[in-house]
């Protein structure tokens, strides 16, 4: 077996962790390793002892920095806690960013496989978990594309729709929450793998915008949830960095205007729009920028009353 699908669960490899029974914590001589697990994230979150949080918390970081927690992570995702679910995505996650020279090269299609199956399976949530599994799989592409992993953008598209087929909202949840996630992630990082290729890495990403755009005019102009079209408006601020051709994306820019004459989706719209003309790319289009400018101060008074209505019924709402 490989590093990160192994079998043998004993707690024996975690000794060298534990050592003898710590107070609040099971002995690393019980057979299985799971229980300790789940003991151990349950003082984390809920045990009132401070200094049992601590220990746990220890615990839980030593081995999340063993090379057994690239198979362990996998165990943790089908517990039925969403806390031990998302301490194992982000186990993944972590070994992903800081230890991938543990996992042989063979073994990376398996990985990322195996991580598309994952965020395609909790697209309709826990979030947090979703969350992470985003992250990890961000992670991986960083470490891979382009090389091992060319159109990484495309194929991660191609591959959640694939996924979550029989449920079109949980492929735009999830799918969303990636691509929001990528262009964060890129900024973010500081991971060697990163600093190191960080101009391959970002004409790779670029690579795939005309996809993405693609996918928020879906989204859109679609008749998913109004939740789900302000995930689309933000992921699209995420991708303004990487700078979005006007004159191209007219019929996405029509869709955000639309959103501005909803009370819900107006904040994000008015918030992805202001990105969009206020990055350095759009002065490469004066006509378009000139024409969008217009169209803004048509609707400046409306904007500024209903941004003042929601601002009265937030606070209402928290008194």
């Amino acid at each position: 077996t490989g590093i990160w699908q192994g079998d043998d669960m004993s707690t024996s490899h975690m000794a060298y962790t534990v050592g003898t029974s710590m107070e609040g914590l099971p002995s690393t001589s019980q057979p299985d390793l799971l229980s300790q697990v789940e003991r151990a994230i349950f003082q984390l979150y809920q045990d009132p002892n401070p200094d049992n949080k601590i220990t746990a918390d220890r615990w839980l970081q030593a081995l999340q920095n063993s090379p057994q927690a690239w198979s362990m992570a996998w165990v943790l995702l089908n517990h039925q806690s969403v806390e031990v679910q998302n301490f194992g995505a982000l186990m993944l996650q972590s070994k992903i960013t800081k230890a991938w020279t543990e996992l042989p090269q063979e073994q990376y299609s398996t990985l990322r496989l195996e991580l598309l199956k994952a965020v395609g399976r909790f697209s309709g949530g826990p979030r947090l978990v979703l969350i992470q599994l985003c992250r990890a799989l961000v992670a991986f592409a960083f470490n891979t594309m382009p090389e091992l992993w060319p159109n990484a953008v495309v194929s991660i598209i191609h591959s959640l729709r694939g996924a979550t087929e029989s449920v079109p909202e949980n492929f735009s949840n999830a799918v969303l929450q990636l691509l929001t996630i990528l262009p964060e992630e890129f900024e973010s990082t500081s991971a060697t793998v990163v600093a190191s290729k960080r101009g391959v890495l970002r004409r790779e990403i670029q690579n795939g915008l005309q996809s993405v755009l693609s996918l928020l005019e879906e989204v859109l102009s679609s008749s998913q949830p109004k939740t789900t079209k302000i995930a689309a408006m933000r992921c699209c601020c995420s991708w303004v960095q990487f700078g979005l051709p006007l004159p191209e994306v007219s019929s996405l820019v029509e869709q955000l205007f639309q959103g501005l004459l909803d009370q819900e989706m107006l904040p994000q719209a008015c918030e992805t729009l202001t990105e969009m003309v206020s990055h350095d790319d759009a002065l490469k289009y004066p006509n378009t920028l000139r024409k969008f400018l217009q169209r803004v101060l048509q609707l400046r008074d409306f904007i500024s009353t209903k941004l003042e209505e929601n601002d009265t019924v937030r606070a209402s709402s928290s008194e």
